[in-house]
């Protein structure tokens, strides 16, 4: 059969080994690299990362200094044999090099450091209902408009929601709302904003002033004056209840409780804006 078959005609050869070169050069590092490093820890976890160094080949390299850096040792700390400590929540850069016959290489890798016992909420919906536009529905404002009505006034009330269900069961030990607030008319420089418990369901796209949700007790207040500016509320005593009972949802209103004549219009900034509400928690470690 021909080479132009398909069973060419073939030629096996062995050849005895080749030695090296006596004057070939050592071999010179090229690369390294972590290993066993996670990207994400937890607070006061630790972890040992490790190293592989390559010559610039590819192959094993062996006789190369290695030594750690980190660039926030007040979030992660990393020690000359690996020990990574994650201190506080926060990202921090790891560097790793590699130091042989006066030739250095390095290379670095992101860790974020995470506390499971911190949380922080935004709205997953708001809005805001007025007794003289009573069909109207606001859901898409980016502002938030209360003041309780007196002597004829429009009443105006404000809603925020938020999502509790990733803490259902969890033991809450601090729970404070932040909104960035204003007086915007009124007689008022300072004044006192309340918020109440939401006992009936409402949905942003829909709510409107004439089917608003019924309104609970009072569960929190915060100080609001004329100037723009976040302010916060203590909540930690009606979300601690919420979530021991596994509720899924933090449902509230603004509105101001007790005034006639000294009622103010405060503008909340809605989760439309760039300035959202949030809700930040902090929970009992888990066993």
């Amino acid at each position: 059969a021909s080479r132009e078959s398909n069973a060419r005609p073939y030629l096996d050869i062995t050849l005895a080994p080749t030695s090296a070169p006596a004057n070939m050069p050592p071999s010179r590092v090229g690369s390294v690299a972590f290993t066993n490093l996670p990207t994400t820890m937890e607070k006061t976890t630790t972890a040992t990362a490790g190293t592989v160094v390559k010559d610039s080949t590819g192959g094993a390299f062996t006789r190369a200094q290695v030594t750690f850096t980190s660039s926030d040792n007040n979030i992660a700390a990393i020690a000359a044999d690996g020990t990574v400590t994650a201190n506080t929540p926060g990202q921090v850069t790891f560097t790793a090099t590699a130091t042989a016959d006066g030739i250095t290489v390095s290379s670095s890798v992101a860790v974020t450091v995470t506390d499971s016992t911190r949380v922080r909420l935004y709205p997953t919906e708001d809005s805001y209902v007025q007794s003289t536009a009573a069909t109207t529905n606001y859901g898409s404002s980016s502002g938030l408009l209360f003041k309780p009505t007196y002597s004829g006034s429009p009443d105006r009330l404000a809603y925020l929601k938020f999502d509790l269900s990733q803490l259902a069961g969890r033991t809450v030990t601090s729970a404070v709302l932040s909104a960035r607030t204003a007086i915007t008319d009124g007689p008022l420089d300072v004044a006192r904003a309340d918020l109440h418990s939401l006992t009936t369901p409402w949905s942003e796209s829909t709510v409107t002033y004439q089917n608003k949700p019924d309104m609970g007790p009072t569960v929190g207040s915060m100080r609001v004056t004329r100037t723009t500016e976040y302010t916060a509320a203590d909540l930690t005593a009606h979300v601690a209840a919420l979530t021991s009972a596994r509720t899924p949802q933090l449902s509230l209103a603004f509105t101001q409780d007790g005034v006639t004549t000294d009622a103010v219009i405060i503008l909340v900034a809605s989760r439309e804006s760039n300035a959202r509400p949030y809700l930040d928690i902090t929970l009992a470690p888990t066993e």
